[in-house]
């Protein structure tokens, strides 16, 4: 099949617009915490979702993503700024992993008819923590880097997410099949699932 750049440079010229609108409409469908009126009202988790996601496709740093930011709030995208260290301390809260999961779920919905095909892989990344250890061969103290597992099921033919989790990076890969698998199976017929030799298990 012959590729169309006019369709390319289109999609890439408009990219960035469609994403913004798309997470913006996700966002909205996130129920926000009930608030007793007792001290400070917290920040809206929407807005805590939009901002997150927003820094991590920009791929800038919390402090350099605040002008952008500011812009979105005066087109409406968010109800108010989101100091940077707000936004780093969101993303220590385990609540807000399970709110990305659903919303990467419902973002894989609208094309539920294209295909029955998926597939399951992991892939590890590092962070900038570090554990320290003793090395008794060498008679030293050394520095192991942490690093996570992303666990995901996608389409075949669209490589849409169906459904993701994030893991330590020890976690045995076998052991988030069935759980991703049955995610998937809740919003899509499956006709073929197909995994490598990492899910074997005895």
């Amino acid at each position: 099949r012959k590729f169309s750049w006019h369709n390319y440079n289109l999609s890439q010229t408009k990219e960035k617009a469609l994403f913004v609108n798309i997470l913006f409409n996700l966002c909205c469908l996130v129920e926000e915490r009930e608030h007793n009126n007792v001290g400070r009202k917290p920040t809206e988790i929407r807005d805590i979702l939009f901002s997150v996601v927003l820094k991590q496709y920009l791929n800038i740093s919390s402090r350099r993503v605040q002008s952008d930011l500011r812009l979105f709030k005066e087109a409406g995208f968010v109800s108010k700024e989101i100091p940077f260290n707000t936004l780093l301390d969101n993303l220590e809260k385990p609540e807000l992993k399970d709110n990305i999961k659903e919303l990467i779920e419902i973002s894989s919905l609208p094309l539920k008819q294209v295909e029955l095909d998926f597939a399951i892989d992991t892939t590890g990344f590092g962070t900038t923590r570090y554990e320290t250890y003793y090395d008794f061969k060498h008679k030293k103290t050394a520095k192991w880097r942490n690093f996570r597992k992303c666990h995901a099921v996608c389409r075949v033919k669209t490589n849409i997410i169906t459904s993701v989790d994030v893991t330590d990076g020890y976690v045995n890969d076998q052991t988030r099949f069935i759980p991703l698998a049955e995610d998937t199976a809740r919003n899509f017929k499956i006709r073929d699932f197909t995994a490598d030799k990492g899910y074997l298990s005895a």
